[in-house]
C-alpha cells in the first residue's frame, strides 16, 4: 500500500495525503489545518499517477513535493 504526503499546494491547505487501497484506488485526503485529523475534502482516483495529476491540476500540489509516509512496523 502506498501512502504519500505533501505540504505544498496553492490552495492554502496544510497537507494533502494519498492513501492507496488495493481494492478501490487512491484516496486523496485534504487537511485544512495542522491539528485536523479528519480530512476537509476527500476524492477517489484510479491510481497514484492519476491522483498526483488531479492534485497538480486541482489543488496546485507540485509533482516533486510528494514524500512517503513511513509507519512503524509491528
Amino acid at each position: 500500500m502506498t501512502s504519500l504526503i505533501s505540504y505544498k499546494n496553492d490552495q492554502g491547505f496544510h497537507r494533502v495525503v494519498l492513501e492507496q487501497d488495493e481494492f478501490v484506488g487512491v484516496y486523496v485526503l485534504v487537511f485544512e489545518t495542522e491539528a485536523a485529523t479528519i480530512p476537509a475534502r476527500d476524492y477517489l482516483q484510479d491510481d497514484v499517477e492519476m491522483a498526483k495529476l488531479f492534485c497538480l491540476e486541482d489543488l496546485g500540489v507540485p509533482r516533486d513535493s510528494w514524500k512517503p509516509i513511513v509507519r512503524p512496523s509491528l
